[in-house]
């Protein structure tokens, strides 16, 4: 049965915890053997773990339940790393954006034209980690996230009491958030959104082809930056390794105004659907949308 995405914690505060004490005593390292057995159970017994499915299926078409097994394994264990890279990133500082240099050179460069910038990311490889990746930019920056009620799993600055070096635009808010992201890129600062889940109402949602079938995608993003000028920008952010992640610019698209029309702007969400699609050719278990995008 196709399930409908929640961004609620799989588990509970206690099994965080443990994690997070593993972390600070032992490191990464010592969290990531203690996953290899959250992941079999996860994969074996927990409904959570069988989620990704939907997308190894698409992904993969295998058949034989021994390579489904494996695969879902893979994927579950991918996800706990990035989740507990995230807390070693927040618990010890621990954490390198490969590249840096050349892609703060590069999002300072669109910076000068004065409009801000707007980068749309997915929920591929360390996409929780994207905040410290953003971190070496040298301008106001703002995230578009909504933190569910009883969210018990911590972001990163928030292990060691700091505050944010972002902040935070509230989806969920009067016109979902469209002013004040409009407001920010006036201001020449960096926006980030995730392109790949609809929030809300599905009419102001395109349908983009995607591994065989269709998803729909938000298109707000897009009449956002052709309204206001702004260069959108498809940043993916890989797990390159323990504690390492990477910023891939992969599309620079500066949008013409097409009017208020979003299907208007079909062509722009099917380069970032495309683009998703490259990224999980590439790096199969860095997917991380457990629900049926294609339902």
């Amino acid at each position: 049965m196709a399930q409908r995405w929640s961004s609620d914690s799989a588990a509970s505060a206690f099994a965080h915890g443990i994690f997070y004490f593993l972390i600070r005593g032992g490191g990464r390292r010592v969290a990531y053997a203690l996953l290899l057995c959250v992941a079999t159970w996860y994969t074996l017994f927990n409904a959570h773990g069988q989620r990704g499915e939907f997308y190894l299926a698409r992904r993969f078409n295998d058949s034989g339940w021994l390579k489904k097994l494996w695969r879902r394994w893979r994927l579950n264990f991918s996800f706990g790393q990035v989740l507990i890279d995230r807390a070693a990133a927040g618990i010890s500082g621990s954490a390198g954006v490969a590249g840096e240099r050349e892609f703060t050179a590069q999002i300072t460069a669109l910076l000068a034209r004065g409009r801000g910038a707007l980068i749309v990311s997915a929920h591929l490889g360390c996409w929780q980690m994207a905040m410290a990746a953003m971190e070496i930019i040298p301008v106001p920056k703002y995230v578009v996230y909504r933190r569910p009620d009883g969210d018990v799993d911590k972001l990163a600055h928030e292990h060691g009491g700091l505050a944010s070096t972002v902040q935070f635009i509230d989806p969920a808010g009067p016109f979902g958030g469209t002013p004040e992201i409009m407001a920010a890129l006036a201001r020449n600062a960096v926006v980030c959104v995730t392109g790949d889940r609809v929030f809300g109402s599905a009419r102001g949602a395109l349908s983009v082809p995607f591994l065989g079938g269709n998803i729909n995608v938000p298109a707000s993003a897009y009449r956002i930056a052709a309204a206001t000028g702004a260069p959108l920008l498809v940043i993916f952010f890989p797990r390159l390794g323990a504690g390492r992640v990477g910023a891939e610019l992969t599309a620079v698209m500066d949008i013409p105004d097409r009017g208020a029309n979003v299907q208007n702007y079909r062509a722009e969400a099917e380069r970032f659907a495309a683009a998703m699609e490259k990224f999980c050719a590439a790096r199969p278990y860095q997917f991380f949308n457990f629900f049926d995008l294609w339902e």
